[in-house]
């Protein structure tokens, strides 16, 4: 804020436009220009544009901002602005003069608004800052004025009256005549004459013409009362004698509750009105237990609220003819009625075997209780230890089982290549001498192996062009609106087609292989990205709307109300459940995997998926794709760059065939280790 305050007003050239609109929600303030390149002034360029800015900061109709730092109002960045009006100045010194100028310009259609200047000594901070304040006053905020009064106050209170005096006292007659003689009575007669205005009536009405009767009661007018109000039939004022429902003055004849005179139609104790002309019996309204507008109503079988079961069969048919057996089945036929079993269970399943024994049921009885393991009734032959029907028993060396030539003790160990029963000598030149025993280990040999790489299950490269508008509206009315088929479609993407979303792309041409002494070195270069396509495919019949973000993502906007979400459903996407990792599988050529490689952004611990597998990690792996639930949108976000990760690897080099073949597979991020290993247990 510019401060120190003499102002000396001088003349200044002006031109005010007093069209004003107000569409503009904004204004837009950009820093001055010192044409001169004065430095004593130099401190105006922002100086002046933020007394703009603190000083209408409390005004509520629109919002001030700085536009886009620019050198020229043909910028890019200030040419798009929109709703609102630009002010821009630039100010000279000379000699010890400056002189301020500024422009308003609709930011719409770039038409000039208004502009001004105005002169000021150069160390005149007063005249500077009042001098400024009046320009802007008028020329850039009444702009956004939607009136100015009769003092040209911008939405001022001042109005002119009918003398066309601005703030003056004259005023109107009832006859349109300014400071006329005439007054209004309150019947709404104008005129000079205070002899005719009228009256108020005994109903307080102006110029009614209610008046108050014999028995001292306003009527008529628009009291809604008649002549003879408050007399009865005899003309007695307040008097008790009033005509009956036959026409008789102080008759006795009353209606009854049909409204027939002198009728005999009453109210039973339910308040209904029966006999008489009624056609109502004299309990009407009453249910079978005597209670009013009971529900108890009679039976088929004659019983009050005995819901036919005094009468029923089985089945619950008022005297029917269906009866229920001992194992409870409801029927008329008695001929398929239950029987007992041989211990004592009707509709049992126990039998007597073929040694006179009941058995199975419930007995608790084996089939085969009293006959042995050669088929006979009470016979003496048994099982022995070994389950060998009369055998011999464990009588060799481990028990029931006989060594053969490549078992070394009872265990199942084998012998070892240095001779050792379940020893771990080792071989590492593979040439078939125990290492400890070996005088030549290492001596370099021929290599008849290779490693080979059959590369499978990955996805052809998808190229994706999209528009670079920022939002691509394909509402149409071909889209399902039925919030379950939706629901249903939705759910099946989740169970079945996530598994579809990544691309993953192996660089064969640049799989490389490097023998170091008795290890194979293996590098495998692989890019991932979305498979864009196939979300559009599955998204086909849903309505949604495209968002192409600033920073080259995607956003797919799906309106909520055009399905049934559950809280668990939306909870799952929150929690990104549905998250996949690349988990790569080497193999044999009998397809027998031998190593699993798992990358992901999170660690993993699998537990031992086999004896005959190893795991390894690595944490490039990033998703590239999201789902979040909003209020009103479920929101798919996709990143449609490609990502590449060269993974490594080292094997042995005498095992080479083990690794043979690489497979990349996708799994749910969640329950990672019970899918993998049901995956390997299945390859």
């Amino acid at each position: 804020m510019i401060k120190q305050f003499s102002y000396k007003c001088i003349p200044y050239i002006f031109l005010i436009s007093l069209i004003f609109s107000m569409d503009y929600k904004n204004l837009f303030l950009m820093e001055f220009e010192n044409s001169s390149k004065d430095p004593r002034t130099d401190y105006l360029r922002y100086g002046l544009p933020e007394i703009v800015r603190i000083k209408y900061a409390d005004y509520d109709k629109i919002t001030i901002q700085y536009a886009p730092k620019a050198t020229s109002i043909f910028d890019n960045s200030v040419s798009n602005l929109r709703d609102g009006i630009l002010l821009y100045g630039n100010f000279n010194t000379i000699n010890d003069n400056i002189v301020i100028s500024f422009n308003v310009y609709d930011v719409n259609t770039w038409e000039e608004k208004s502009n001004r200047s105005f002169k000021c000594d150069i160390d005149n901070i007063d005249c500077i800052e009042n001098a400024f304040y009046v320009c802007v006053e008028e020329d850039v905020m009444s702009q956004f004025c939607e009136y100015f009064d009769c003092l040209g106050v911008c939405e001022g209170e001042a109005k002119t009256d009918c003398m066309g005096t601005c703030q003056g006292d004259a005023k109107l007659d009832c006859d349109n005549l300014c400071n006329g003689p005439n007054k209004l009575d309150e019947c709404g007669i104008c005129d000079t004459d205070l002899e005719n205005d009228c009256i108020r009536d005994c109903n307080g009405e102006w110029g009614g013409k209610a008046y108050l009767n014999e028995c001292d009661v306003c009527i008529d007018g628009s009291t809604g009362k008649g002549s003879d109000y408050g007399l009865d039939c005899k003309g007695v004022c307040w008097g008790e004698k009033r005509f009956d429902c036959d026409g008789v003055c102080g008759g006795e004849a009353i209606k009854d509750c049909q409204g027939v005179c002198n009728g005999t139609a009453y109210l039973n104790d339910c308040n209904v009105c029966v006999e008489g002309d009624t056609g109502n019996h004299d309990n009407k309204g009453m249910d079978c237990e005597g209670i009013c507008f009971g529900d108890a109503v009679v039976d088929e079988c004659g019983i009050c609220n005995g819901m036919n079961v005094s009468c029923s069969d089985c089945f619950g048919a008022p005297y029917g003819k269906a009866t229920s057996d001992n194992c409870g089945t409801c029927d008329t036929n008695p001929l398929n009625d239950c029987i007992q079993d041989c211990n004592g269970q009707w509709g049992g399943s126990a039998y007597i075997n073929q040694c006179l024994v009941c058995v199975g049921g419930n007995t608790g009885n084996d089939d085969s209780m009293g006959i042995d393991c050669k088929g006979e009734c009470w016979g003496e032959s048994v099982y022995d230890e070994c389950g060998v029907c009369d055998g011999p028993g464990a009588i060799y060396e481990c028990g029931c089982i006989d060594l053969n030539a490549d078992i070394c003790d009872c265990e199942g160990n084998i012998l070892d290549i240095c001779g050792e029963c379940g020893g771990e000598g080792i071989d590492q030149d593979n040439d078939g001498i125990c290492d400890k025993f070996d005088e030549f280990i290492g001596e370099e040999q021929s290599l008849n192996n290779s490693l080979k790489l059959n590369i499978k299950d990955t996805a052809d490269e998808v190229v994706l062009n999209h528009s670079n508008d920022d939002a691509v509206n394909i509402f149409g009315n071909y889209k399902s609106f039925d919030k379950n088929e939706n629901t249903e479609k939705l759910y099946k993407i989740f169970d079945t087609d996530l598994f579809k979303v990544y691309n993953a792309i192996i660089d064969k041409s640049n799989i490389g292989n490097d023998y170091k002494s008795n290890i194979v070195a293996v590098s495998v270069p692989i890019e991932y990205s979305i498979n864009y396509d196939v979300f559009l495919d599955l998204f086909k019949s849903f309505t949604y709307e495209i968002k192409n973000n600033s920073n080259g993502s995607v956003t797919l906007q799906f309106p909520k109300n055009n399905f049934n979400l559950t809280q668990q459903f939306e909870e799952y996407c929150s929690l990104m459940k549905y998250q996949m990792v690349p988990v790569l599988f080497f193999a044999n050529e009998s397809d027998e995997i031998k190593h699993i490689h798992v990358d992901s952004w999170e660690n993993y611990s699998l537990g031992n998926i086999s004896n005959e597998i190893d795991i390894s990690y690595s944490y490039n792996f990033m998703p590239l794709f999201s789902i979040t639930p909003g209020s009103e949108y479920l929101y798919f976000n996709f990143d449609l760059s490609k990502i590449s990760h060269t993974y490594n690897f080292s094997f042995p080099k005498n095992d080479l065939e083990s690794y043979s073949k690489l497979y990349i597979k996708f799994f749910f991020a969640e329950n990672l280790e019970s899918n993998i290993l049901s995956y390997s247990i299945n390859k």
